[in-house]
């Protein structure tokens, strides 16, 4: 062992060793803050043990199966997340990273490494949250590996993406995702206005008016409505993201998802109102008697909102900009924030408060006349 003085005032300590393997002399380091001997006794022994890893590390590379492509990692991989996670969520992440398992499915596992999966990621021309996700999924499937013995390093987790840099834009679209009361009320007046688009004017109205996510208004029954005591269960969700071959019924997104909520005697009217339209099939919100597709329902609101000419910058129309201007207008009602969550399904305040709890002008009028009111006294 030797050791030398940097210029910090610091000492490196160094150990040389033969790799039996590599048939070559290898050389590890530490760096301590001084040179007694106590120091050098300790130096040595971490010195020691760090040869002692990378000796074992060479063993457990005997170890592992060579021969494991990605693909076939994967399909393994897959048919124990199946068996783990709702067929939704499943669905979800299979397709968030199929272009890169793609990518990678002929290499080697023991081949991949950061640099390959990092040059992956960096090129894709997606935002950095979806880029950060697709990281978060390629790091679940590489720790199994890692788990089950078939590499010995995670490469994902030496994977660096650049931070998320927020632009104004991008905080205003974040910020204008909702509808005011006067908002919503114009586009319903617009939608009202041709007659083709009733069906989609009830179900638009329907969802400000409850705070249901899309899948859980398709998912409805008559059974799930009490008309006479005016409340609605949340059993289900339907989704319909994809071909109509595609369509299954789930269990909604969390365990506080399932809830009975009360309805207003204009919602009882919208139900009413759609069966008179759309008699058949099972559920209530349907055309024709088949199940409506989200990615087609958005189109519309786009399309109409843009005709509706309601001015909204950085504003795109979605169906989740319903629930989150029912809670905006609970929040604007002074509704207590357990309350809010409660009857949206949330056990996150934070995820009430931050994403969906946003600030309408009115509240802000609210905040100026009760600090006008304010008489500061002595008591």
């Amino acid at each position: 062992m030797f050791f030398r003085e940097l210029e910090n005032g610091k000492y490196r300590y160094y150990e040389k060793y033969f790799d039996l393997e590599g048939n070559k002399w290898k050389q590890v380091s530490i760096t301590l803050t001084s040179k007694t001997r106590q120091a050098q006794k300790q130096a040595r022994l971490l010195l020691d043990e760090k040869i002692e890893k990378n000796r074992e590390k060479i063993e457990k590379q005997k170890e592992v199966v060579r021969d494991i492509t990605v693909k076939q990692a994967y399909e393994e991989y897959l048919k124990i997340r199946e068996t783990e996670l709702k067929k939704s969520t499943f669905k979800s992440q299979k397709y968030t990273i199929i272009g890169e398992i793609r990518q990678l499915e002929n290499y080697l596992l023991l081949d991949v490494t950061s640099r390959i999966v990092q040059n992956i990621l960096l090129e894709l021309s997606c935002s950095s949250d979806h880029r950060q996700n697709k990281k978060v999924l390629l790091n679940s499937f590489f720790k199994y590996c890692l788990k089950v013995g078939y590499i010995i390093e995670n490469p994902v987790e030496k994977v660096v993406l650049p931070k998320r840099k927020k632009n104004l834009k991008e905080i205003r679209k974040k910020q204008n995702k909702y509808l005011t009361r006067n908002e919503m009320f114009q586009y319903l007046n617009f939608l009202e206005k041709e007659e083709k688009n009733y069906k989609n004017r009830l179900i638009v109205e329907f969802m400000y008016l409850t705070g249901l996510r899309f899948g859980e208004v398709l998912a409805l029954t008559k059974d799930n409505l009490d008309f006479e005591n005016k409340t609605l269960e949340v059993k289900y969700t339907l989704h319909t993201n994809g071909s109509k071959s595609e369509v299954f019924l789930d269990s909604p997104k969390s365990l506080a998802s399932y809830r009975v909520i009360g309805i207003s005697d204009r919602v009882i009217e919208i139900v009413n109102e759609y069966l008179l339209l759309e008699e058949e099939g099972d559920y209530i919100f349907t055309n024709n008697g088949s199940p409506l597709m989200i990615t087609s329902f958005n189109n519309f609101l786009k399309s109409s909102f843009r005709k509706s000419e309601i001015k909204k910058d950085d504003f795109v129309l979605t169906t989740h900009v319903f629930r989150h201007s029912h809670i905006s207008l609970l929040a604007e009602l002074e509704v207590p924030i357990k309350a809010i969550m409660d009857r949206v399904g949330h056990t996150n305040e934070k995820m009430t408060l931050s994403v969906y709890t946003h600030v309408t002008e009115k509240m802000k009028s609210n905040i100026t006349e009760k600090l006008n009111q304010l008489v500061l006294e002595n008591d």
